[in-house]
């Protein structure tokens, strides 16, 4: 990745990171919020019980985290720029008793991952704060 985007990158995690506490505060109205969409997006998939599925952006983990209610012979990875998101995933996955995923920090445009180890792909909001990637997750995703 070129420099300014490096840069910008790194400036978006730290952001993401400094305010994931308000996040966590306001995760069950925020998530209230967004459940149509989070629900469209597993329309889409059209899951099946032992599916591997990647989430993309997807921040305090929905729609992952339902997903993986869905998945219980899968695994459900979900990815997010900020490592501090993640540490919230992990606790919302502990409080409701979902033990198949795995989380991973990473950026979205740069996604670590053979193509083919996952069956289904979904990105939660990444267009929103990054609309060069879409090139990129076009072979991964359901948008």
């Amino acid at each position: 990745m070129e420099q300014p985007f490096e840069e910008i990158r790194e400036q978006q995690r730290e952001s993401w990171n400094k305010f994931s506490p308000s996040w966590k505060k306001w995760d069950d109205l925020m998530m209230d919020f967004l459940k149509p969409k989070g629900d469209e997006i597993i329309r889409l998939l059209n899951l099946k019980e032992a599916d591997i599925v990647l989430v993309i952006a997807a921040g305090t983990g929905e729609p992952g985290l339902t997903i993986a209610t869905m998945v219980n012979g899968g695994e459900v990875i979900i990815t997010d720029l900020s490592e501090d998101m993640l540490k919230i995933v992990h606790e919302n996955a502990t409080k409701r008793g979902i033990k198949n995923i795995g989380t991973r920090a990473c950026d979205a445009c740069e996604l670590p991952f053979a193509d083919n180890r996952l069956m289904q792909s979904a990105a939660v909001s990444v267009l929103c704060f990054s609309p060069t990637c879409f090139w990129q997750l076009k072979k991964w995703c359901v948008f």
